[in-house]
């Protein structure tokens, strides 16, 4: 249903950014995460939150493993 109002609206930044929101949450949801961020960036390219967003899905992929921080 959210990508279907989005579709409709795809001018409107918080839609999409609250989608990916959503969708990090759920780690078996990757493939559908990148795909709707990538179209996030597509409409808003200047949009920093979806910058930061497209980042933390980076950070969380086996691609750009975090280290883990010392105590």
């Amino acid at each position: 249903m959210l990508h279907n109002t989005t579709l409709n609206r795809v001018n409107i930044p918080a839609i999409w950014i609250h989608g990916a929101k959503l969708l990090l949450r759920h780690a078996g949801l990757r493939n559908i995460t990148a795909e709707w961020i990538a179209e996030a960036s597509r409409y808003h390219p200047e949009n920093r939150e979806i910058q930061s967003l497209s980042l933390e899905l980076l950070r969380g992929s086996s691609l750009f493993p975090v280290e883990p921080e010392e105590a």
